[in-house]
């Protein structure tokens, strides 16, 4: 599912509403954050006897404990997983 599809769906009320990107940048920002969180727990679900990464593959910084937490199997740091999305 692309992120822009998990946007609409998360934000729709009713038929036809959305997020405006332009008149709301912060909900448009928290939106997209849900969105690339949903994302990325669809794609890293646990493994039998996967190990938990601690720091990020990309950049080798600490991985936030919230974000293990909510990610289980997460491999990348938030602004990471932000710049390969974009």
């Amino acid at each position: 599912m692309s992120q822009m599809s998990l946007l609409n769906d998360l934000t729709a009320i009713e038929p036809g509403n959305t997020v405006d990107p332009e008149s709301d940048a912060g909900v448009f920002h928290n939106m997209q954050s849900i969105a690339i969180a949903l994302n990325e727990r669809e794609q890293n679900r646990p493994k039998l006897g996967a190990k938990e990464v601690i720091h990020c593959e990309d950049c080798g910084k600490r991985i936030a404990e919230a974000r293990r937490n909510a990610l289980i199997g997460v491999q990348n740091c938030i602004k990471c997983a932000l710049a390969s999305e974009q």
